[in-house]
Parts: structure tokens; C-alpha cells; sequence
């Protein structure tokens, strides 16, 4: 079955809201008053793999970014079709 991006998007940005959802609750059940030794070293375990994952993803999305803002792009390119034409 063929999605269209629209509905692929939509689709999307549900599941994303589903998992921040999940990783939320998840954090403040992550609160480290409490807990033993080991599963306090856990938590930390999996906190740096989900921050693992969170940077990779920035940095995908940073360098599609700027693949999508090159100045050869003109008028055509990300960054000037967002009025984004200067760095501060």
C-alpha cells in the first residue's frame, strides 16, 4: 500500500508524539531518589543511549539542513525560501 507524504507525515508525527510521550513518562519515573545502585547505573546506561540516538538524529537533520540551504540552490533553497538569508 502506497501512503502519501502527506498522510506518511501525519503518520509520523504521530509516532513521534507517541515516544516522546513514552520517553517523558519515563524520565520522571527515572527520578533517582530511590533507587538501588544498579538500577540507578541502568537509568544512566539507557539516558546516554537515548541521547545517542537524539544527537544522531540532530545531526542527520542539521546536515539535510544545510544540503537543502546551499547558496548554488539561489532563491530555490531552504534557508532563503525561509528568510533565513543571513547567519547572526
Amino acid at each position: 500500500m502506497n501512503e502519501s507524504p502527506t498522510t506518511s507525515l501525519s503518520a509520523d508525527a504521530a509516532a513521534f508524539d507517541e515516544v516522546v510521550g513514552v520517553v517523558a513518562g519515563w524520565c520522571g519515573a527515572a527520578a533517582p531518589f530511590g533507587l538501588a545502585d544498579e538500577a540507578l547505573l541502568s537509568r544512566i546506561a539507557d539516558a546516554e543511549k537515548l541521547g545517542r540516538l537524539v544527537d544522531g538524529l540532530r545531526v542527520r537533520l542539521a546536515g539535510e539542513v544545510a544540503e537543502r540551504s546551499r547558496a548554488e540552490l539561489g532563491d530555490g533553497s531552504l534557508s532563503r525560501a525561509q528568510n533565513f538569508t543571513t547567519v547572526p
